[in-house]
């Protein structure tokens, strides 16, 4: 009951369910997850360039420091929240879910900083 009540919730909150469409099967439902995350991957790359361009040199080396650790904790805590559904066809979209979800967060931080920057 435990892990349906958070699978549920992973539902609700995620940002690859709100696009895949519900009536996929399951490797369906991975692969749509899988490129809702690469496309979410690519405009952090986008925001991420755009930002590190308007900086200095210590700061761009301090800013790149900061975003390896990131994607080191990214894929570090969703693999494990996906590990919860280890050998399960969902486990896939767990962990891919996860992944877009911090992503996109960490967009917003990247895209609040470039904003400061252009002030």
């Amino acid at each position: 009951m435990k892990k349906i009540s958070l699978l549920a919730a992973l539902f609700c909150s995620s940002t690859a369910f709100a696009v895949c469409n519900t009536n996929m099967n399951q490797t369906d439902l991975n692969i749509c997850s899988m490129n809702e995350y690469k496309k979410a991957d690519q405009e952090l790359n986008k925001v991420y360039a755009a930002y590190t361009a308007k900086l200095n040199n210590a700061r761009k080396n301090q800013v790149k420091a900061v975003q390896l650790n990131w994607i080191k904790y990214k894929e570090s805590d969703c693999k494990y929240e996906a590990s919860a559904y280890e050998g399960g066809s969902i486990q896939p979209l767990i962990q891919n879910s996860c992944l877009t979800k911090k992503t996109k967060l960490r967009t917003q931080e990247l895209q609040a900083y470039l904003a400061e920057e252009n002030r």
